[in-house]
């Protein structure tokens, strides 16, 4: 197993796209079909969007709002990629009618293995799995 990504990120839009470039260059060394890489980033870069427009009221230049950890880990024998989002901040359910916006858990969901969701009063985190595709 490699060593793992972790980023420090302050809760502002340039945050996004610092996730995505880090953890793409983390994973294209990997064992991984380009596809499913892609999908992890882009999972993992809209658990990070969400964290700026929904854990923080305003942004802020702290440099650690964001957490976001990236490991290799060997579940059940299958080799699995976990990446966690961490934020600090307050938690806001989900708009019943989100109308065009309020997609990003179900699209986290639709790209990766799984997502679990845990949130207090200290903030909240997103772990995201995916498992390597047999064959």
């Amino acid at each position: 197993m490699g060593e793992p990504l972790r980023l420090l990120l302050p809760a502002e839009p340039t945050s996004a796209s610092a996730a995505r470039a880090a953890l793409g260059a983390w994973l294209a060394p990997l064992p991984w079909p380009e596809d499913v890489a892609q999908d992890m980033v882009f999972a993992a870069s809209e658990a990070v969007a969400n964290c700026i427009d929904h854990a923080y009221p305003e942004p802020t230049a702290a440099p650690d709002a964001i957490v976001l950890l990236a490991r290799e880990t060997d579940d059940d024998d299958r080799f699995c990629v976990e990446v966690t989002v961490t934020d600090h901040g307050r938690w806001r359910d989900p708009p019943v009618d989100p109308e065009f916006r309020g997609r990003g858990i179900a699209m986290m969901r639709a790209l990766t293995g799984a997502v679990t969701l845990r949130h207090d009063d200290g903030g909240t985190t997103v772990l995201l799995r995916c498992w390597r595709p047999a064959g």
